[in-house]
């Protein structure tokens, strides 16, 4: 038997859409024959790890179960398995073949790599009269017609010896198959497992010759493929045969035969990067428009741009291609609204995660996928450099700066691109302001280096670059705004300034390079008129000390009726090592806030706040006042808010007799309020919240258990003691507790 080595070869002349990796051989003992579906496709799958997967997967390819989407998902699963390890190498060949034959990936170079080609390679040992034809050796294939051989015969899958001629472009053998051919419309219209015509296979394999006899003798040049509805035009052109595309042209195909997508032919060369098919189409015989859209809304230009492919740009656009052809903007009244963010011009802008098709033009495609190239030819074609502020607003610097495209910034830039544009959608920001926020530090060096405002922002809010910068945590891009000039006093239109945002978010080594420039400690912002001493409380308390040193007042409040000090707002945030930094600074311990809290003390607002056990402690050994009550007619302490939330080791800290200098000493354990009748007493108030360890702390310290309450409007019943009120919550616990104080408890009326 000879070898196959000419029919590998074969297959790799067809031009394969992928290189063929190399595969152990595989032993005719470790291969399983799948039958995919109603196809008529045979599929030899190697024994092993992925047989399983790949069988079920021929099942659903066949009957129709997987969707394109699917198929290629599948695909993707496949070559991540190989490159992993985890599966052999021929698992992707097998798969390849699966979809290419059963239609689910519509592509030429597959259709005829592991559709066609692997068919013919499979059988023409087996099959003389497509062996002949497959070496083009047209005396051969003379002398086996001529010996009655079947000229319309097909293999199990469906693909006849003419599919093998328009493979290997062999017009003489296709020409004495025709002749021989009981019905020879009928041989030109097989398709095969495949679904490809003899013209398909010639096109696509790019054999001008071959295609023309098959047209002249029949062959239908606008046949479609079922998958996707392309013609041997769209095979030619995604394959790069240019030749192949006059020669169809000339013939009378369609030059803008449109897929069930709507992609032409010069969709498919633009989305491979097939130059001189895009100038073929363009050209006389074809004559193809330019400006039709893939989806109803993607010109080919756009495509060529997105991917990048500079030289089938520059076909496109010499062609006339038009460079300034934007994706279709829609627009929907639910979903957007007029903004006026452009100096007081009207501007339709989205509601979020609502725009429709944007507007975009080929220049926003290459300068969002960062393709210079691309971009460069576009620009020496005629393209608007700002290309009119589509894609909902932004220019294509805009999308520079956003997506981290140096090289596209520096060209736009260089060919007269606005540096300091704004945005004209809800945003209003410079490129500058994009490239700060998101750290792409080459981009923001472009764009100062060619002059962009350091202090240019959102016109909406009046954010700088800067302040976005240090709000996000980007030291390099502040010191780098910082160097060029921005103003650290700079404000949005609430007041915030880069120090503000930097002491929120807890970026000390910003705030320390904020301040070594002189930003404003005393600056207020926010509706609360919070300085960035009080946003800092929440973070590392270095920030405090350093804010501290640089001016900030510690008992600055806050503009709201609460009136809140940093110590205060420290103290809800439970930041033990705040309240410590801000005490050492000189915070007042036991000042008071506005009305709205009732001149509480920050340790009443520690009592009061779960999870600020360390705050309470850090105030109580500062010497904070324990039974510092509110103002007005509640005079709750700070005690009673710790009983009420159940707080045990805080009661236990309150009324702790440890304390030293300048502690101010334990809690009264009796004193209580006129906030309600439970909070008459601590003591009352535990057991009626049901916290029965807060209870066993008051006790401890000596709190005064014997306590009537009147638990009826009936004068003639008389008030319950602590026992009676722990028995009618069956609250057993409570109730042992109370019980084992003995007499202490349990007083009565008469007592």
């Amino acid at each position: 038997m000879r070898t196959r080595c000419w029919l590998l070869a074969l297959v790799a002349a067809v031009g394969a859409a992928k290189k063929r990796r190399k595969k152990p051989q595989a032993t005719e003992s470790g291969l399983a024959t799948v039958s995919v579906g109603d196809t008529g496709l045979v599929v030899r799958i190697s024994d092993g790890p992925a047989s399983a997967s790949l069988k079920s997967w021929a099942k659903d390819l066949g009957d129709g179960g997987a969707t394109f989407s699917e198929a290629t998902s599948r695909e993707a699963a496949v070559a991540a398995r190989v490159s992993a390890g985890e599966w052999p190498a021929s698992s992707y060949d097998e798969y390849q073949r699966l979809a290419a034959g059963t239609g689910n990936v519509d592509s030429a170079g597959l259709l005829i790599s592991y559709g066609v080609g692997q068919t013919v390679a499979e059988y023409a040992d087996s099959e003389p009269l497509l062996r002949a034809v497959a070496e083009q050796d047209a005396a051969a294939t003379r002398r086996l017609l001529d010996d009655g051989a079947d000229a319309d015969g097909v293999v199990p899958d469906g693909t006849t010896a003419l599919h093998a001629a328009a493979l290997v472009g062999c017009a003489a053998c296709a020409g004495l198959l025709l002749d021989n051919s009981r019905d020879a419309d009928a041989l030109l219209e097989a398709v095969g497992a495949s679904g490809m015509t003899a013209v398909h296979v010639a096109a696509g394999a790019g054999h001008a010759e071959t295609l023309s006899l098959l047209v002249r003798r029949g062959g239908d040049l606008g046949a479609r493929h079922a998958f996707a509805n392309t013609t041997a035009l769209h095979m030619a052109a995604e394959n790069g045969f240019a030749d192949v595309v006059e020669t169809a042209c000339a013939l009378g195909a369609d030059p803008d035969a449109a897929t069930a997508l709507g992609g032409r032919p010069l969709h498919a060369a633009a989305q491979r990067d097939r130059a001189a098919c895009a100038a073929a189409l363009l050209a006389a015989p074809c004559g193809a428009d330019s400006e039709t859209l893939l989806n109803g809304d993607t010109t080919a230009l756009y495509i060529a741009a997105q991917e990048g492919f500079a030289e089938t740009v520059k076909a496109l656009t010499a062609g006339g291609a038009s460079t300034d052809a934007a994706v279709a903007e829609t627009f929907d009244t639910q979903t957007s609204r007029d903004l006026d963010v452009a100096g007081g011009d009207a501007t339709r802008a989205f509601l979020p995660n609502t725009e429709p098709a944007n507007g975009a033009t080929p220049l926003h495609a290459a300068a969002e996928n960062g393709h210079p190239a691309a971009a460069r030819a576009l620009l020496d074609a005629g393209a608007a450099v700002d290309a009119g502020f589509s894609m909902v607003g932004v220019s294509p610097l805009h999308l520079a700066a956003q997506y981290d495209r140096p090289d596209v910034a520096a060209l736009l830039l260089d060919r007269g691109a606005a540096v300091d544009a704004r945005s004209l959608n809800a945003d209003g920001a410079s490129a500058l302001y994009y490239a700060a926020g998101a750290g792409f530090r080459k981009v923001v060096d472009v764009l100062l280096a060619r002059g962009a405002d350091a202090d240019a922002g959102q016109r909406r809010s009046g954010a700088s670059p800067l302040l976005v910068a240090a709000g996000a945590g980007h030291l390099a891009i502040v010191t780098r705004l910082l160097a060029a000039g921005a103003a650290v006093s700079h404000a949005a239109d609430d007041g915030a300034t880069p120090l503000h945002v930097a002491a929120s978010q807890g970026h000390l080594d910003i705030l320390t390079a904020l301040l070594a420039k002189g930003a404003p400690t005393a600056a207020r912002s926010g509706a609360d008129g919070q300085t960035p001493l009080h946003l800092a409380v929440g973070g590392d308390p270095r920030m405090i000390d350093a804010l501290v040193k640089a001016g900030a007042d510690v008992g600055a409040t806050t503009t709201s009726g609460a009136a809140a000090t940093a110590l205060h707002l420290a103290a809800k945030s439970g930041n033990g090592a705040a309240v410590l930094a801000l005490l050492k600074g000189g915070a007042a311990v036991d000042a008071p806030c506005g009305a709205d809290m009732h001149g509480a003390t920050a340790l009443y607002v520690a009592a009061s706040t779960a999870g600020a056990f360390g705050a309470a402690v850090a105030l109580l050994d500062a010497g904070a006042d324990p039974d510092a009550a509110l103002d007005g007619p509640s005079r709750d302490t700070p005690l009673l808010a710790a009983v009420n939330r159940g707080d045990a080791p805080l009661v236990r800290a309150l009324l702790s007799a440890e304390t030293e200098p300048p502690a101010a000493g334990p809690a009264d354990p009796d004193l209580g309020s006129a906030a309600s009748s439970l909070h008459q007493s601590p003591i009352l108030l535990a057991v009626v919240r049901g916290h029965a360890d807060v209870a066993a702390a008051l006790l401890d310290a000596g709190c005064n258990c014997g306590v009537l309450v009147a638990t009826s409007r009936d004068p003639a019943k008389p008030p319950d003691n602590l026992l009676d009120i722990a028995r009618a919550r069956r609250d057993f616990d409570m109730l042992n507790l109370l019980a084992a104080r003995g007499d202490d408890c349990d007083v009565r009326m008469e007592d």
